[in-house]
Protein backbone atom coordinates (compact mmCIF):
# COMPACT_ATOMS: atom_id res chain seq x y z
CA UNK A 1 0.00 0.00 0.00
CA UNK A 2 2.83 2.39 0.83
CA UNK A 3 4.40 1.69 -2.59
CA UNK A 4 1.18 2.63 -4.37
CA UNK A 5 0.88 5.80 -2.33
CA UNK A 6 4.50 6.66 -3.11
CA UNK A 7 3.89 6.18 -6.86
CA UNK A 8 0.76 8.34 -6.72
CA UNK A 9 2.69 10.98 -4.79
CA UNK A 10 5.42 11.08 -7.44
CA UNK A 11 2.86 11.25 -10.26
CA UNK A 12 1.03 14.11 -8.49
CA UNK A 13 4.27 16.03 -7.99
CA UNK A 14 5.15 15.61 -11.66
CA UNK A 15 1.70 16.76 -12.77
CA UNK A 16 1.89 19.79 -10.49
CA UNK A 17 5.32 20.64 -11.84
CA UNK A 18 4.11 20.39 -15.44
CA UNK A 19 1.05 22.50 -14.64
CA UNK A 20 3.23 25.06 -12.87
CA UNK A 21 5.57 25.28 -15.87
CA UNK A 22 2.64 25.73 -18.24
CA UNK A 23 1.07 28.37 -15.99
CA UNK A 24 4.37 30.23 -15.72
CA UNK A 25 4.82 30.13 -19.50
CA UNK A 26 1.28 31.44 -19.99
CA UNK A 27 1.86 34.27 -17.53
CA UNK A 28 5.14 35.15 -19.23
CA UNK A 29 3.45 35.32 -22.63
CA UNK A 30 0.63 37.44 -21.24
CA UNK A 31 2.56 39.94 -19.16
CA UNK A 32 6.10 40.08 -20.59
CA UNK A 33 6.00 42.56 -23.48
CA UNK A 34 7.36 42.01 -26.95
CA UNK A 35 9.84 44.81 -27.63
CA UNK A 36 10.53 46.07 -31.13
CA UNK A 37 12.98 48.53 -32.60
CA UNK A 38 13.47 49.86 -36.12
CA UNK A 39 16.55 51.66 -37.45
CA UNK A 40 16.98 53.05 -40.93
CA UNK A 41 19.20 55.20 -43.06
CA UNK A 42 18.72 56.89 -46.39
CA UNK A 43 21.69 58.06 -48.43
CA UNK A 44 20.94 57.59 -52.14
CA UNK A 45 19.41 54.24 -51.15
CA UNK A 46 17.27 52.97 -48.27
CA UNK A 47 18.53 50.46 -45.72
CA UNK A 48 16.24 49.35 -42.87
CA UNK A 49 16.75 46.96 -39.97
CA UNK A 50 14.11 45.76 -37.47
CA UNK A 51 14.31 43.58 -34.36
CA UNK A 52 11.62 41.98 -32.20
CA UNK A 53 12.71 40.44 -28.89
CA UNK A 54 10.99 38.78 -25.95
CA UNK A 55 12.05 37.87 -22.41
CA UNK A 56 15.47 39.50 -22.25
CA UNK A 57 16.14 38.57 -25.89
CA UNK A 58 15.59 34.88 -25.22
CA UNK A 59 13.68 34.89 -28.51
CA UNK A 60 14.78 37.34 -31.20
CA UNK A 61 13.60 37.98 -34.73
CA UNK A 62 15.72 40.17 -37.00
CA UNK A 63 14.67 41.61 -40.36
CA UNK A 64 16.88 43.75 -42.58
CA UNK A 65 16.54 45.22 -46.03
CA UNK A 66 19.45 46.49 -48.10
CA UNK A 67 18.67 45.76 -51.77
CA UNK A 68 17.55 42.29 -50.59
CA UNK A 69 15.29 41.14 -47.73
CA UNK A 70 16.95 39.05 -45.02
CA UNK A 71 15.51 37.63 -41.80
CA UNK A 72 16.51 35.25 -39.02
CA UNK A 73 15.03 33.77 -35.83
CA UNK A 74 17.22 33.04 -32.81
CA UNK A 75 16.45 31.28 -29.54
CA UNK A 76 18.99 31.88 -26.76
CA UNK A 77 21.41 33.16 -29.39
CA UNK A 78 21.10 30.03 -31.59
CA UNK A 79 19.79 30.51 -35.10
CA UNK A 80 16.63 28.45 -35.66
CA UNK A 81 15.31 29.83 -38.94
CA UNK A 82 16.72 32.18 -41.54
CA UNK A 83 15.54 33.62 -44.79
CA UNK A 84 17.44 34.30 -48.02
CA UNK A 85 20.84 35.67 -47.08
CA UNK A 86 20.07 35.47 -43.36
CA UNK A 87 22.51 32.66 -42.70
CA UNK A 88 26.26 32.81 -42.65
CA UNK A 89 28.14 31.69 -45.78
CA UNK A 90 29.19 28.07 -45.67
CA UNK A 91 32.87 27.42 -45.02
CA UNK A 92 34.70 25.23 -47.47
CA UNK A 93 35.95 21.97 -46.04
CA UNK A 94 39.58 20.89 -46.12
CA UNK A 95 38.77 18.18 -48.67
CA UNK A 96 37.24 20.69 -51.07
CA UNK A 97 40.23 23.01 -50.70
CA UNK A 98 42.66 20.14 -51.31
CA UNK A 99 40.62 19.05 -54.34
CA UNK A 100 40.70 22.55 -55.80
CA UNK A 101 44.42 22.82 -55.16
CA UNK A 102 45.09 19.50 -56.91
CA UNK A 103 42.91 20.54 -59.85
CA UNK A 104 44.79 23.81 -60.21
CA UNK A 105 48.14 22.01 -59.97
CA UNK A 106 47.16 19.46 -62.60
CA UNK A 107 45.95 22.27 -64.83
CA UNK A 108 49.27 24.07 -64.49
CA UNK A 109 51.30 20.93 -65.26
CA UNK A 110 49.75 20.22 -68.67
CA UNK A 111 52.32 19.19 -71.24
CA UNK A 112 53.16 21.55 -74.09
CA UNK A 113 54.45 20.22 -77.41
CA UNK A 114 57.77 21.93 -78.15
CA UNK A 115 59.12 21.53 -81.67
CA UNK A 116 62.45 19.80 -81.90
CA UNK A 117 64.91 21.86 -83.93
CA UNK A 118 66.88 18.77 -84.82
CA UNK A 119 63.82 16.87 -85.98
CA UNK A 120 62.36 19.72 -87.99
CA UNK A 121 64.17 18.56 -91.09
CA UNK A 122 61.83 16.38 -93.20
CA UNK A 123 62.46 12.71 -93.47
CA UNK A 124 62.69 12.91 -97.26
CA UNK A 125 66.19 14.31 -96.89
CA UNK A 126 67.41 10.77 -96.57
CA UNK A 127 66.02 10.01 -100.06
CA UNK A 128 68.30 12.39 -101.88
CA UNK A 129 69.08 9.69 -104.42
CA UNK A 130 65.46 9.56 -105.59
CA UNK A 131 65.43 13.32 -106.11
CA UNK A 132 68.52 13.18 -108.28
CA UNK A 133 66.95 10.33 -110.25
CA UNK A 134 63.90 12.41 -110.92
CA UNK A 135 66.03 15.26 -112.16
CA UNK A 136 67.74 12.97 -114.68
CA UNK A 137 64.41 11.73 -115.98
CA UNK A 138 63.11 15.26 -116.38
CA UNK A 139 66.16 16.18 -118.42
CA UNK A 140 65.76 13.21 -120.70
CA UNK A 141 61.99 13.62 -121.12
CA UNK A 142 61.79 16.60 -123.56
CA UNK A 143 64.21 15.10 -126.13
CA UNK A 144 62.29 11.83 -126.18
CA UNK A 145 58.84 13.39 -126.61
CA UNK A 146 59.62 15.73 -129.54
CA UNK A 147 59.05 13.03 -132.18
CA UNK A 148 55.64 11.96 -130.88
CA UNK A 149 54.44 15.58 -130.72
CA UNK A 150 55.30 16.10 -134.41
CA UNK A 151 53.28 13.03 -135.44
CA UNK A 152 50.20 14.18 -133.55
CA UNK A 153 50.41 17.67 -135.09
CA UNK A 154 50.38 16.18 -138.59
CA UNK A 155 47.25 14.03 -138.16
CA UNK A 156 45.26 16.59 -136.16
CA UNK A 157 44.02 18.76 -139.13
CA UNK A 158 42.47 15.82 -140.93
CA UNK A 159 40.47 14.71 -137.87
CA UNK A 160 39.25 18.22 -137.15
CA UNK A 161 37.81 18.70 -140.67
CA UNK A 162 35.75 15.50 -140.74
CA UNK A 163 34.38 16.00 -137.25
CA UNK A 164 33.28 19.57 -138.04
CA UNK A 165 31.33 18.49 -141.16
CA UNK A 166 29.52 15.76 -139.25
CA UNK A 167 28.62 18.09 -136.38
CA UNK A 168 27.17 20.75 -138.70
CA UNK A 169 24.97 18.21 -140.53
CA UNK A 170 23.54 16.71 -137.34
CA UNK A 171 22.91 20.14 -135.81
CA UNK A 172 20.95 21.33 -138.86
CA UNK A 173 18.74 18.22 -138.82
CA UNK A 174 17.92 18.54 -135.09
CA UNK A 175 17.17 22.26 -135.38
CA UNK A 176 14.69 21.65 -138.18
CA UNK A 177 12.75 18.95 -136.35
CA UNK A 178 12.67 20.93 -133.08
CA UNK A 179 11.39 24.08 -134.83
CA UNK A 180 8.61 22.15 -136.55
CA UNK A 181 7.48 20.54 -133.29
CA UNK A 182 7.49 23.82 -131.35
CA UNK A 183 5.45 25.60 -134.05
CA UNK A 184 2.79 22.89 -134.00
CA UNK A 185 2.47 22.81 -130.21
CA UNK A 186 2.36 26.61 -129.96
CA UNK A 187 -0.46 26.83 -132.53
CA UNK A 188 -2.49 24.19 -130.66
CA UNK A 189 -1.99 25.97 -127.26
CA UNK A 190 -2.98 29.33 -128.70
CA UNK A 191 -6.22 27.88 -130.04
CA UNK A 192 -7.23 26.24 -126.75
CA UNK A 193 -6.30 29.29 -124.64
CA UNK A 194 -8.35 31.59 -126.90
CA UNK A 195 -11.39 29.32 -126.60
CA UNK A 196 -11.09 29.17 -122.80
CA UNK A 197 -10.75 32.96 -122.55
CA UNK A 198 -13.94 33.43 -124.61
CA UNK A 199 -15.95 31.09 -122.36
CA UNK A 200 -14.64 32.80 -119.19
CA UNK A 201 -15.65 36.25 -120.41
CA UNK A 202 -19.15 35.01 -121.32
CA UNK A 203 -19.61 33.46 -117.81
CA UNK A 204 -18.40 36.63 -116.09
CA UNK A 205 -20.71 38.81 -118.16
CA UNK A 206 -23.69 36.56 -117.33
CA UNK A 207 -22.95 36.49 -113.54
CA UNK A 208 -22.23 40.21 -113.10
CA UNK A 209 -25.86 41.43 -113.46
CA UNK A 210 -27.13 38.84 -110.96
CA UNK A 211 -24.55 39.90 -108.35
CA UNK A 212 -25.33 43.55 -108.86
CA UNK A 213 -29.03 42.83 -108.33
CA UNK A 214 -28.47 40.76 -105.13
CA UNK A 215 -25.85 43.06 -103.51
CA UNK A 216 -28.20 45.90 -102.41
CA UNK A 217 -30.66 43.47 -100.85
CA UNK A 218 -27.91 41.67 -98.84
CA UNK A 219 -26.33 44.88 -97.55
CA UNK A 220 -29.67 46.33 -96.45
CA UNK A 221 -30.66 43.18 -94.57
CA UNK A 222 -27.22 42.97 -92.88
CA UNK A 223 -27.38 46.59 -91.71
CA UNK A 224 -30.88 46.08 -90.31
CA UNK A 225 -29.80 42.94 -88.42
CA UNK A 226 -26.78 44.70 -86.94
CA UNK A 227 -28.83 47.66 -85.77
CA UNK A 228 -31.40 45.32 -84.18
CA UNK A 229 -28.73 43.31 -82.31
CA UNK A 230 -27.11 46.53 -81.11
CA UNK A 231 -30.36 47.85 -79.65
CA UNK A 232 -31.03 44.46 -78.03
CA UNK A 233 -27.66 44.47 -76.29
CA UNK A 234 -28.17 48.03 -75.08
CA UNK A 235 -31.56 47.09 -73.66
CA UNK A 236 -30.09 44.06 -71.83
CA UNK A 237 -27.33 46.16 -70.32
CA UNK A 238 -29.75 48.81 -69.18
CA UNK A 239 -31.90 46.18 -67.48
CA UNK A 240 -28.85 44.72 -65.68
CA UNK A 241 -27.77 48.19 -64.54
CA UNK A 242 -31.28 48.90 -63.25
CA UNK A 243 -31.30 45.66 -61.22
CA UNK A 244 -27.89 46.44 -59.74
CA UNK A 245 -29.00 49.93 -58.76
CA UNK A 246 -32.09 48.54 -57.07
CA UNK A 247 -30.08 46.03 -55.02
CA UNK A 248 -27.54 48.72 -54.12
CA UNK A 249 -30.25 51.12 -52.97
CA UNK A 250 -31.83 48.36 -50.87
CA UNK A 251 -28.54 47.53 -49.12
CA UNK A 252 -27.77 51.20 -48.50
CA UNK A 253 -31.21 51.78 -47.01
CA UNK A 254 -30.86 48.72 -44.77
CA UNK A 255 -27.46 49.85 -43.46
CA UNK A 256 -28.77 53.38 -42.88
CA UNK A 257 -31.65 51.97 -40.85
CA UNK A 258 -29.18 49.82 -38.92
CA UNK A 259 -26.93 52.79 -38.14
CA UNK A 260 -29.89 54.84 -36.91
CA UNK A 261 -30.51 52.36 -34.10
CA UNK A 262 -29.31 53.31 -30.62
CA UNK A 263 -27.71 49.97 -29.83
CA UNK A 264 -25.70 50.11 -33.10
CA UNK A 265 -24.30 53.49 -32.12
CA UNK A 266 -23.29 52.17 -28.69
CA UNK A 267 -21.58 49.15 -30.29
CA UNK A 268 -19.65 51.27 -32.79
CA UNK A 269 -18.49 53.71 -30.13
CA UNK A 270 -17.21 50.80 -28.02
CA UNK A 271 -15.32 49.31 -30.96
CA UNK A 272 -13.72 52.63 -31.90
CA UNK A 273 -12.69 53.30 -28.30
CA UNK A 274 -10.94 49.95 -27.93
CA UNK A 275 -9.25 50.22 -31.33
CA UNK A 276 -7.90 53.63 -30.34
CA UNK A 277 -6.52 52.15 -27.13
CA UNK A 278 -4.81 49.34 -29.02
CA UNK A 279 -3.23 51.79 -31.45
CA UNK A 280 -2.06 53.99 -28.62
CA UNK A 281 -0.53 50.97 -26.90
CA UNK A 282 1.42 49.69 -29.92
CA UNK A 283 2.61 53.13 -31.06
CA UNK A 284 6.37 53.68 -30.60
CA UNK A 285 7.38 55.25 -27.33
CA UNK A 286 10.65 56.63 -28.64
CA UNK A 287 11.09 58.23 -32.02
CA UNK A 288 14.11 59.98 -33.43
CA UNK A 289 14.53 61.22 -36.98
CA UNK A 290 17.20 63.56 -38.37
CA UNK A 291 16.90 64.55 -42.02
CA UNK A 292 18.56 67.05 -44.32
CA UNK A 293 16.37 68.03 -47.25
CA UNK A 294 17.37 70.21 -50.18
CA UNK A 295 14.91 70.66 -53.04
CA UNK A 296 17.03 73.03 -55.10
CA UNK A 297 14.40 75.73 -54.61
CA UNK A 298 15.01 78.10 -51.67
CA UNK A 299 11.28 78.91 -51.45
CA UNK A 300 10.34 75.24 -51.00
CA UNK A 301 13.12 74.78 -48.43
CA UNK A 302 11.74 77.72 -46.48
CA UNK A 303 8.27 76.14 -46.53
CA UNK A 304 9.71 72.90 -45.09
CA UNK A 305 11.25 74.86 -42.23
CA UNK A 306 7.91 76.62 -41.63
CA UNK A 307 6.03 73.31 -41.47
CA UNK A 308 8.51 71.98 -38.94
CA UNK A 309 7.96 75.05 -36.80
CA UNK A 310 4.17 74.53 -36.87
CA UNK A 311 4.49 70.85 -35.88
CA UNK A 312 7.07 71.45 -33.15
CA UNK A 313 4.50 71.44 -30.28
CA UNK A 314 3.55 67.87 -31.25
CA UNK A 315 6.91 66.46 -32.38
CA UNK A 316 9.25 68.41 -30.08
CA UNK A 317 12.85 67.37 -30.72
CA UNK A 318 12.05 63.85 -31.87
CA UNK A 319 11.88 64.85 -35.54
CA UNK A 320 14.41 67.32 -36.93
CA UNK A 321 14.39 68.39 -40.58
CA UNK A 322 17.10 70.78 -41.71
CA UNK A 323 16.73 72.51 -45.08
CA UNK A 324 19.74 72.70 -47.41
CA UNK A 325 19.61 75.88 -49.47
CA UNK A 326 22.79 75.19 -51.43
CA UNK A 327 22.31 71.85 -53.17
CA UNK A 328 19.61 69.30 -53.91
CA UNK A 329 19.80 66.23 -51.66
CA UNK A 330 17.81 64.11 -49.25
CA UNK A 331 19.48 62.03 -46.56
CA UNK A 332 19.01 61.15 -42.94
CA UNK A 333 18.56 58.52 -40.26
CA UNK A 334 15.65 57.40 -38.12
CA UNK A 335 15.05 55.03 -35.22
CA UNK A 336 12.06 54.02 -33.13
CA UNK A 337 11.32 51.70 -30.22
CA UNK A 338 8.17 50.34 -28.67
CA UNK A 339 6.56 47.37 -26.95
CA UNK A 340 3.39 45.29 -27.22
CA UNK A 341 1.80 43.38 -24.36
CA UNK A 342 -0.49 40.49 -25.16
CA UNK A 343 -2.48 41.03 -21.96
CA UNK A 344 -3.48 44.56 -23.04
CA UNK A 345 -4.65 43.30 -26.44
CA UNK A 346 -6.74 40.56 -24.79
CA UNK A 347 -8.31 43.06 -22.38
CA UNK A 348 -9.39 45.32 -25.24
CA UNK A 349 -10.74 42.35 -27.20
CA UNK A 350 -12.73 41.06 -24.23
CA UNK A 351 -14.15 44.52 -23.62
CA UNK A 352 -15.52 44.52 -27.16
CA UNK A 353 -16.90 40.96 -27.05
CA UNK A 354 -18.53 41.36 -23.63
CA UNK A 355 -20.60 44.30 -24.83
CA UNK A 356 -24.17 43.19 -25.49
CA UNK A 357 -24.77 45.71 -28.25
CA UNK A 358 -21.72 44.49 -30.17
CA UNK A 359 -22.95 40.92 -30.13
CA UNK A 360 -26.37 42.01 -31.35
CA UNK A 361 -24.80 44.00 -34.20
CA UNK A 362 -22.72 41.01 -35.28
CA UNK A 363 -25.81 38.80 -35.21
CA UNK A 364 -27.82 41.22 -37.37
CA UNK A 365 -25.03 41.49 -39.91
CA UNK A 366 -24.79 37.70 -40.13
CA UNK A 367 -28.53 37.35 -40.64
CA UNK A 368 -28.50 39.92 -43.42
CA UNK A 369 -25.62 38.19 -45.16
CA UNK A 370 -27.49 34.87 -44.95
CA UNK A 371 -30.63 36.42 -46.41
CA UNK A 372 -28.62 37.97 -49.22
CA UNK A 373 -27.01 34.62 -50.01
CA UNK A 374 -30.44 32.96 -50.02
CA UNK A 375 -31.80 35.53 -52.49
CA UNK A 376 -28.83 35.02 -54.81
CA UNK A 377 -29.21 31.25 -54.74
Amino acid sequence: MTVVLMILKVIGILLLAVLGILLAALLLVLFVPFRYSVQGEYREKLSVGARVSWLLRLLTVRISYDKTLEWSVRAAGIRILSGPGGGKPKKKSAKDENGQASDSASGDETEVDVPDPAGSVPSEVGGAGSLTDGKDDSVKGPTAEKGSAADTDACAPEKDGTSAVKANASASETDGTAAAETDASASEKDGTSAAEADTATEDASSQAPNEQEEAPENTAEGIADRIGSLFQRLEDRLQDAEKKLETLSDTVSRYIDLLDREDTRIALSTVFTQVFRILRHIMPRRLRADFIVGTGNPAADGQIAAWQGMLYPFLHDSVLVLPDFEKKRTEGTFSTEGRITVCRLLICGLAVIRKKEVRQLIRRLRNKEEKKDGRKS
